[in-house]
């Protein structure tokens, strides 16, 4: 679909979205509960920006499906589970090391 992404740039959504593939938006504020204020200011640029510019915007946001499918798509989880399964087998006492 291609569509941008603002979001805050604070908490889990760091990990995966970035400049490339998303529009970051700053915070003014973390409060004590962790919740963050973000720059309402930074926002309407931001804003303005997506709407000004929609292929660069949906530039960043096709770019967004290909980094999330290159790491959180079911099959690459599940690769990644498996080969992690088998190495904790291989570590379980009984278990023939290969060589």
């Amino acid at each position: 679909m291609g569509l941008p992404v603002i979001i805050t740039n604070a908490s889990g959504t760091t990990e995966y979205l970035t400049k490339r593939n998303s529009m970051p938006l700053g915070f003014s504020a973390v409060h004590a509960d962790g919740k963050v204020e973000p720059d309402v200011a930074q926002l309407r640029r931001l804003m303005r920006s997506a709407v000004r510019h929609p292929g660069s915007a949906a530039k960043r946001g096709e770019q967004a499906r290909a980094d999330v499918n290159a790491r959180y798509h079911p099959q690459v989880v599940a690769a990644g589970l498996e080969a992690r399964l088998q190495k904790i087998e291989r570590g379980l006492p009984g278990k023939a090391k290969p060589a």
